[in-house]
C-alpha cells in the first residue's frame, strides 16, 4: 500500500520497501560459539566471498581456505592460519570456533536479525553470528 506524503503542494505516493534480506556473503561477527557466548573482548570473525573464498579471525589468528556452498549446505575445506600464542582464554574461544567451523554442514539466515547461524548435520547450532 502507499501512503500520501505532501511535499511543496505535491501529493507523492511513498511506499515502505522491506530491506533487502542479507546474504550468506559478507562478513560476519561471532556473538555465540556452541552455546557459551563469546569473550567480550575477543572477535571471532567470518568472512565469506561469492567464490566461496573464506578469512577472517578465530580470535587470536588469521585464517583463510574455502568453502563448499550448495543451496543451504556450507562446509569448511582445510583453513590455514597464522600460529600465534595468546592467552589461554582467547585460545580456548579460537579452538571452540575453529571446532564449528570444521563440523559445519548448513547454515540458516535470519533476515529479521540479520544472523548467520552454522550448523551441524544433526541441525545443532555451532555459531551465530551478527553482520558486521
Amino acid at each position: 500500500a502507499f501512503d500520501p506524503v505532501r511535499l511543496d503542494g505535491y501529493e507523492l505516493l511513498v511506499r515502505r520497501v522491506a530491506d533487502a534480506a542479507p546474504s550468506l556473503y559478507g562478513a560476519w561477527l561471532a556473538e555465540d560459539i556452541g552455546g557459551a557466548g563469546v569473550l567480550d573482548d575477543v572477535q571471532s570473525t567470518l568472512t565469506i566471498a561469492e567464490d566461496g573464498t573464506v578469512s577472517g579471525r578465530g580470535g587470536c589468528n588469521g585464517f583463510g581456505g574455502m568453502a563448499t556452498i550448495s543451496g543451504e549446505k556450507l562446509s569448511f575445506g582445510p583453513l590455514a592460519g597464522t600460529l600465534m600464542a595468546c592467552p589461554e582464554a582467547v585460545m580456548d574461544q579460537e579452538r571452540k570456533f575453529h571446532d564449528a567451523l570444521a563440523a559445519t554442514a548448513a547454515f540458516r539466515l535470519d533476515a529479521a536479525e540479520r544472523k548467520l547461524v552454522l550448523l551441524d548435520a544433526a541441525g545443532t547450532e555451532l555459531v551465530r553470528f551478527t553482520a558486521d
